[in-house]
């Protein structure tokens, strides 16, 4: 619904912009050039609106991230990883200040923002580790699926939300495949270092 699409897209940038605490459903319905009576009717308050932006990023997310498993079917393990990390990568790209908004200030035990995306990758990453088990060096698939969830999400937050300087995402990246594949299927012949300290092959 168009009404709702704008709401929604006001939301965003006032929440970017003035964070979870000072943003109201006044600001909200100014930003969408609206009377805020007009915003209740969609929308009972500010949670309801950050509940369903919550909802909006995981399906946004689970999409990128269920294109990027695909790929098991065709392209070798580390191809996989790969096409993983940059999905969590352009996930993370797509608001960074929304991203820190929800990760930071946004009380999760009061509002549910949508489906267990965590869940979700676990669940992705256990199936397409038990298509690789025998070359996990007798790791467990959930145990796989566990450690290398919580690096590329943690990597892709850091390299997103908190930048350093002189570190792309693009080389983080790179250490990020390298890191765990090489935990995983232990290290590759061929590979070199690059310019940049990031692995080459």
């Amino acid at each position: 619904m168009a009404m709702v699409a704008s709401i929604l897209d006001a939301a965003i940038r006032v929440l970017s912009k003035q964070g979870y605490e000072a943003a109201t459903t006044i600001a909200i319905a100014k930003m969408a050039g609206i009377s805020v009576g007009s915003l209740y009717q969609y929308f009972p308050n500010k949670e309801a609106i950050v509940v369903a932006l919550g909802e909006q990023h995981s399906r946004e997310v689970r999409e990128r991230l269920d294109a990027a498993f695909r790929q098991a079917a065709t392209a070798e393990p580390r191809e996989t990883l790969r096409a993983v990390i940059h999905a969590t990568l352009d996930a993370h790209r797509v608001n960074p200040k929304l991203h820190r908004v929800f990760t930071e200030e946004v009380p999760r035990r009061r509002i549910q923002s949508g489906p267990d995306t965590g869940r979700f990758v676990m669940r992705r990453f256990t199936e397409f580790f038990e298509a690789q088990r025998e070359a996990l060096n007798g790791r467990t698939p959930q145990m796989a699926a566990f450690i290398t969830e919580t690096v590329i999400e943690a990597l892709a937050h850091r390299a997103v939300i908190e930048p350093h300087e002189g570190l792309s995402t693009e080389d983080v990246a790179a250490e990020a495949l390298e890191l765990v594949s090489t935990y995983l299927f232990g290290p590759a012949s061929g590979r070199r270092r690059g310019p940049s300290g990031s692995a080459k092959r």
